[in-house]
């Protein structure tokens, strides 16, 4: 579900780019937690201590969600920069292409 809303939300010709850096962090940032609840274990801290460290890193990714606008928004977004791309580059969008020729989506 996370892939398709991210691509959902890419602005046209930076996907390659914008996924690849959005994979690479997604991969790191999945085992910090783990490692740093790990490493707490292993020293022989408290397990409050602990779970209170994996808390912090839910409390922080929040944090960075609250600014991130509504995806309706981002999809308007989206669209409006691939209008505004294509007529800078004379590029007809694919569901225009899609319309004209007559085949439709498959749900």
């Amino acid at each position: 579900a996370e892939q398709t809303f991210f691509a959902t939300v890419l602005p046209s010709g930076a996907q390659a780019e914008l996924y690849g850096t959005w994979y690479f962090f997604s991969t790191v940032l999945s085992w910090v937690p783990p490692l740093v609840f790990s490493i707490l274990n292993e020293k022989k801290v408290s397990m409050q201590w602990g779970l209170a460290t994996i808390a912090f890193f839910f409390v922080f990714a929040l944090l960075f969600l609250f600014p991130i606008g509504g995806y309706q928004k981002a999809i308007d977004q989206v669209t409006e920069t691939a209008e505004t791309d294509s007529e800078e580059d004379n590029v007809v969008p694919v569901a225009s292409i899609s319309a004209s020729v007559g085949v439709s989506r498959r749900s």
